[in-house]
């Protein structure tokens, strides 16, 4: 079999096993926080997504997609999901192809392919119902077309690039750097077109795509504004640099090496993993920038510029002002990163030790499936949903969120019965008209209709759930999460309604993301002590 037939293969066959990987039990798992946020905003009609999405952060692209995906195939969890599996099994064959033009020979796109496929990242974003996977796919096709445009310049290629170089800009607001990467990375990469003429292209594509871009940029100010207002994103150190590093390379949960590996536990493993992962990435990546010359030496700094840019950028630019070190924002990094590390297989001088570690890579990539199918899970609104509906049937119920869009996933499985009243955002908290009417709980004033609400005296029962901010013991408040309103907000409901039922989503009350107490106004415990008095005498 020759070369070529081999590739063709390789690549057919990661293609089919990636689709498998990527559409495998997609709709298992609940709806998770940011998914439910997703399903209640594509329920809109255009306009309004368009409305909505500007007090978010992010630009409308991936859901007036998704909108149009959920009128062909439904609102279903493994609906929602498959645009974004779909998009990922798109990105297959441009890594391939991205590959062959940048490495040429055919062991080297084969392994560039699959370490793609088998990427921890790539796997599980595929799986959400989020705009990462399309940031990823739009990468890709900008780079492949950036490569064509610059082997045989021509119009079609240019305008290709504005067309999607516009859609990045309206996918996400990261993209911006993204599209500034890889204009580096046309400056850089060996071709026979004239710096002048790269310089002259590039200068018309940006001016173009500022004016398309033009009509989101309020927009974009008052999500700037609003990220800094609300975001809690922790600044990057070290560690974290490192599984960054690690994470881009397509390993992911450290943590489920430690819990599962015999004699472990202590995330020995999680610190050690990305560290070694980020280690040998920074080291191959100065010693191939030392040996090689030439086009290969510009190559490997292309490739190194397209994935590594953007996270440099927003580690740098988070240890002075708000942090924006979001992993899942730097998606787009592991469409190049495995051509990188693919990259010793192709480049002279070739040596066994460039085999060896690209097939370690592969490895050590393909046991995170081993660690995704662990560790897979996302927070339950399911199982919270069918919490709720186990208990006692009342006449008057009222349910309490603490978390900003929390009742958003908790509705996609849960409907109001009659009687019953929802308080929690997203109301003020996004300053757009809610849902429904709604009190939210997320700050102080807010508690203030809570605690209007709680004493009308009107409920036969309270159900609180709270998520995503804090987590809490049986007897009280030991951690009270990220903020004084879900402690205060626990205060005022257990205070006057004695908790009898709790849930913990996992079943761990150490470790978990949902709690739901189902609490009685004592008026209501009164009334059934006596009536089980009763039942006994």
């Amino acid at each position: 079999m020759t070369a070529r037939r081999l590739e063709t293969l390789g690549v057919a066959s990661a293609i089919v096993v990636g689709a498998i990987l990527r559409f495998a039990a997609i709709g298992r798992l609940s709806l998770w926080f940011d998914e439910g946020y997703t399903a209640w905003l594509i329920n809109h009609p255009i306009g309004e997504i368009i409305r909505l999405i500007r007090a978010d952060t992010a630009p409308p692209l991936y859901y007036l997609l998704l909108h149009g995906w959920a009128q062909i195939f439904g609102r279903s969890e493994a609906a929602l999901r498959g645009l974004s599996a779909f998009l990922g099994i798109l990105t297959i064959p441009l890594v391939a192809a991205i590959a062959r033009r940048l490495l040429s020979k055919s062991a080297a796109v084969i392994v560039a392919t699959w370490l793609f496929v088998v990427s921890y990242p790539q796997i599980w974003y595929c799986q959400e119902a989020r705009t990462y996977e399309l940031m990823a796919f739009l990468t890709a096709l900008e780079f492949y077309l950036l490569l064509r445009h610059l082997a045989h310049p021509c119009g079609t290629w240019r305008l290709w690039l504005i067309v999607v170089g516009i859609a990045a800009l309206y996918a996400n607001n990261f993209m911006a750097l993204y599209l500034l990467a890889i204009a580096s990375c046309g400056l850089v990469l060996p071709s026979a077109t004239p710096i002048k003429t790269r310089l002259r292209d590039g200068a018309v594509i940006a001016a173009i795509l500022g004016v398309a871009y033009l009509p989101w940029v309020s927009s974009l100010a008052s999500q700037i504004q609003r990220v800094h207002q609300s975001f809690w994103i922790p600044r990057p150190d070290f560690d974290a640099a490192c599984s960054c590093l690690a994470w881009i390379v397509g390993i992911g949960h450290f943590w489920t090496w430690d819990r599962h590996l015999p004699g472990n536990g202590h995330y020995d493993v999680a610190v050690a993993v990305p560290r070694v992962a980020a280690l040998f990435l920074i080291g191959g990546i100065g010693f191939g920038l030392f040996r090689l010359r030439g086009a290969e030496r510009r190559t490997l700094l292309a490739l190194v510029i397209g994935a590594l840019f953007v996270p440099l950028a927003t580690a740098i630019l988070s240890q002075s002002g708000r942090s924006l070190f979001l992993l899942a924002a730097f998606l787009p990094s592991t469409v190049i990163a495995p051509i990188i590390i693919a990259g010793p297989l192709a480049w002279r001088p070739r040596s066994a030790a460039g085999a060896v570690i690209a097939g370690v890579a592969l490895l050590v990539c393909a046991i995170n499936l081993w660690a995704f199918e662990l560790e897979n899970n996302k927070e339950d609104w399911r199982s919270a949903a069918h919490a709720v509906e186990s208990f006692p049937k009342v006449e008057h119920r009222l349910i309490v969120f603490v978390a900003n869009e929390a009742q958003l996933p908790f509705d996609y499985y849960y409907k109001l019965q009659p009687g019953e009243q929802e308080t929690g955002a997203p109301a003020g908290y996004f300053d757009i008209d809610p849902p429904r009417t709604q009190l939210r709980v997320l700050t102080d004033s807010d508690l203030n209709g809570l605690r209007r609400t709680l004493a009308s005296r009107r409920f036969d029962d309270i159900v609180l759930i709270i998520s995503h901010a804090g987590w809490f013991d049986r007897s009280g408040i030991e951690n009270p999460g990220f903020s004084d309103p879900d402690a205060l907000t626990w205060q005022y409901v257990t205070v006057g309604a004695p908790p009898v039922e709790r849930f913990d989503l996992p079943d761990d009350s150490a470790n978990h993301a949902i709690t739901i107490l189902r609490s009685l106004p004592r008026r209501r415990m009164v009334a059934e002590v006596h009536a089980a008095g009763a039942i006994d005498n």
